[in-house]
């Protein structure tokens, strides 16, 4: 049940507990009025309301049919004793809607039931009811003169809607104001448990949010005791006539001051304790402003602004500025510059340059200098500094030999690297040399004995380790390109830095490897980044590094150059560094978490569902998918990866990962001529491949729609031409005659 037909069932237990309902109309009035109401919303009876609730409805019986009509007879006797009765509507409303519903509820012509029962009945359309009227008829309703929300009372009284409202325009009210001129009492819409009510200016909230920067539907719904949906629902309509204006109106001194202080202090927003001042700026018109006041039962909305207010406006560059440029030049006095001073950024002011620097991202500045100039200081970089400055700080890191001497652990490291790279330099050897002093590269420790250090955490037992080649990937494979280096293997590199592997077989029962998590693994600045990257670097001459785009450090070195509007290998050449050309991401042989993968790709068996619409429609396992992808590390299966065969450039997206596709080897579409026992969506029937390749196998001279077994123990795509189309890689194909496939 939703919460209306909640409430509706709790209402119907309390005067039926039996679940029989007799008489409703008779015994409840406004519960049967929102029972039909809400069964007219839903396209539904009384009757089929009242047992979707669960409850039985009963005929009356006669004797009760009797008491009513003759219940009927005497008040309308009393009303027209002539016997006929005309606009009964609005001479007893309650009496015409019991009867209206009896009626209803009988199947029976009103006009012809009031016959039966010795009364005439004339029709009258053309009556507009006097005030007098409403007022007779009102108190018929609510004799204490003490009425419900208006919204409720229209809700219970749809009749009378229509007639509240003319008899109110014709006097030029509103209809509570029409209410309370005869002394009727109008409760007011309770909103978050806070009574509010404000007349609502609808001309003016249109105005607000179409014309002006405005997006206080929350601020205006909660503040009018409305729902935001109702606020939205003005500011997209479109009105017949135009609304009454009720917010215009002329500020008071008092007022008009309390604006200007909010101006003088640079603020776009104001609200405390019962007032709330909002400035709006124009959407087209840079100098049209429209200014909002509310201070206790005070509203007010002036899009035509006093001449003071406006010039002042005008003199603190409200035309000009937002409400954060005003934040940033607080900051930038707090810090006890004036006005055309000249402002210079030092590098331990986080807060300032942060503010700053998301400005700009959001704006179209181009540099902080712009942007501050704009604001109307000079801007200078706190870090900058002569040549001769940038001397004396290296100067006490220089040997009797001329040499450059510096480790990362030296507090002055990561400074004096920033302030040469923002020079140009891409090297520290290219700055040293610039300055006239010698370099030569230093390590702060060994490579030997940081892997060596790095591998007691993969010991089993005595000297005996076991590191698995996916989950502990980057550093295995820095010790297979530490091992190529030296012209050895992984196991003689292990042996080399005194250990002996293991292997899964060789485990003791329970033993949980170990899983390997660099150290930094959140990357904030410049120098956190160059500290990994240099471990990383597998050739010290050409600064040649491996990182692969699944890497965290990869995809947050992607994030840290577009924030600069770079590339990642535009940030990696900048700092001097050049990403590997080498691959090794297949082996011939899963290793034991590649046949670990392959189980749960087996797992992703996918049915075929189908949805019929205008055309069947087929659902593919994204799981299945999913799976696959991961198995072959996000790389085409048939891109060769070397010199000898194609290969396409990958593409990488905004996350550092390679974008791949999965193709079905037999069509899906061809379900039909498939034996049955073979499911064309599983691991058995798809292939990982690059954009390109993917449209080869459907298109290139009439698609390739055959996969063969080599000699060469390779599989090969056959187009209908008989082209071939070799896979590079293959960890869980298998030929199939189920498949159509053929053997050469």
């Amino acid at each position: 049940m939703n919460e209306i037909e909640k409430r509706l069932y709790t209402k119907l237990k309390e005067i039926y507990p039996n679940g029989e309902v007799v008489s409703l109309q008779n015994k409840d009035v406004s519960l049967y009025n929102q029972i039909r109401h809400y069964g007219i919303e839903n396209k539904m009876k009384p009757r089929e309301v009242i047992e979707k609730l669960g409850f039985r409805h009963a005929r009356k019986k006669k004797e009760d049919d009797d008491k009513i009509i003759e219940r009927f007879k005497s008040e309308l006797l009393l009303l027209y004793p002539d016997g006929v009765v005309k606009g009964l509507s609005q001479r007893n409303q309650v009496l015409y809607q019991e009867i209206h519903r009896y009626t209803k509820l009988q199947n029976i012509n009103k006009e012809n039931f009031l016959e039966e029962i010795g009364f005439g009945y004339m029709r009258d359309n053309k009556h507009n009811e006097t005030p007098e009227e409403i007022e007779q008829m009102i108190l018929s309703l609510y004799p204490n003169k003490q009425l419900p929300v208006l919204t409720e009372f229209k809700n219970l009284h749809t009749d009378f809607v229509n007639k509240l409202f003319k008899a109110a325009r014709q006097e030029g009210k509103t209809e509570t104001e029409f209410l309370e001129n005869m002394g009727f009492t109008v409760d007011v819409p309770v909103y978050n448990g806070i009574k509010r009510r404000y007349s609502i200016d609808k001309a003016c909230i249109k105005k607000l949010h179409q014309e002006y920067q405005c997006n206080a539907t929350s601020e205006f719904a909660e503040l009018l005791g409305v729902t935001r949906q109702y606020i939205s629902a003005i500011a997209r309509s479109t009105p017949k006539r135009t609304p009454k204006k009720m917010w215009e109106d002329a500020f008071t001194e008092t007022e008009k001051q309390e604006v200007m202080f909010m101006i003088q202090n640079r603020k776009f927003t104001f609200q405390e304790d019962e007032t709330i001042i909002r400035i709006y700026k124009h959407l087209n018109s840079a100098k049209q402003f429209a200014v909002f006041y509310k201070k206790k039962d005070t509203l007010k909305c002036l899009f035509n602004l006093p001449s003071d207010i406006f010039e002042e406006l005008i003199s603190y560059r409200f035309h000009e500025l937002e409400e954060r440029d005003f934040k940033i030049i607080k900051e930038i006095e707090r810090r006890g510059f004036s006005n055309k001073d000249v402002v210079r950024l030092e590098s331990t002011d986080a807060e300032l340059a942060s503010l700053l620097i998301n400005r700009l991202h959001s704006g179209g500045w181009s540099s902080r200098k712009e942007y501050v100039n704009f604001l109307g200081w000079d801007y200078v970089d706190g870090r900058t500094y002569t040549y001769e400055e940038l001397k004396e700080k290296v100067l006490p890191y220089i040997d009797e030999d001329g040499y450059f001497r510096m480790t990362r652990e030296d507090e002055d490291y990561y400074t004096l690297k920033n302030l040469f790279s923002r020079r140009g330099f891409s090297s520290t050897e290219e700055w040293i040399t610039h300055l006239g002093f010698k370099y030569q590269r230093t390590r702060n420790v060994p490579t030997k004995e940081k892997y060596q250090e790095r591998l007691k955490s993969f010991i089993v037992y005595d000297n005996k380790i076991y590191i698995q080649s996916v989950s502990n990937q980057r550093f295995y494979q820095l010790l297979l390109f530490y091992g190529q280096r030296k012209g050895m293997t992984l196991n003689e590199v292990i042996n080399y830095l005194g250990y002996e592997r293991l292997y899964k077989e060789e485990l003791p029962d329970g033993y949980i490897p170990y899983v390997w998590q660099p150290n930094n693994s959140d990357y904030n600045m410049r120098e956190d980044f160059q500290d990994m990257l240099d471990e990383l670097v597998i050739d010290e001459t050409a600064k040649e590094l491996f990182l692969q785009p699944e890497d965290k450090l990869y995809q947050d070195l992607v994030a840290f150059a577009e924030a600069q509007n770079k590339t990642i290998f535009e940030l990696l050449k900048e700092w001097g560094y050049t990403l590997s050309n080498q691959n090794p991401f297949f082996t011939d042989t899963l290793t034991e978490e590649q046949s670990l993968q392959l189980e749960h790709l087996k797992s992703a068996q996918g049915d075929l569902e189908t949805s019929v619409t205008q055309e069947q429609k087929i659902k593919r396992s994204k799981r299945l998918v999913r799976e696959v992808k991961k198995l072959y590390n996000y790389r085409c299966q048939i891109c060769a990866h070397d010199d000898n065969g194609e290969t396409i450039p990958y593409i990488i997206k905004s996350d550092g990962t390679h974008y791949v596709e999965v193709h079905h080897i037999i069509q899906l579409s061809e379900a039909d001529l498939i034996e049955v026992g073979f499911e064309l969506d599983s691991y058995e029937n798809v292939i990982c491949v690059c954009s390109h390749h993917h449209r080869v196998l459907h298109f290139h001279n009439g698609g390739y729609d055959k996969l063969i077994g080599g000699e060469d123990g390779k599989l090969y795509f056959i187009s209908k031409q008989e082209d071939r189309l070799k896979v590079h890689h293959n960890l869980h194909l298998q030929l199939k005659e189920s498949l159509i496939l053929e053997t050469s």
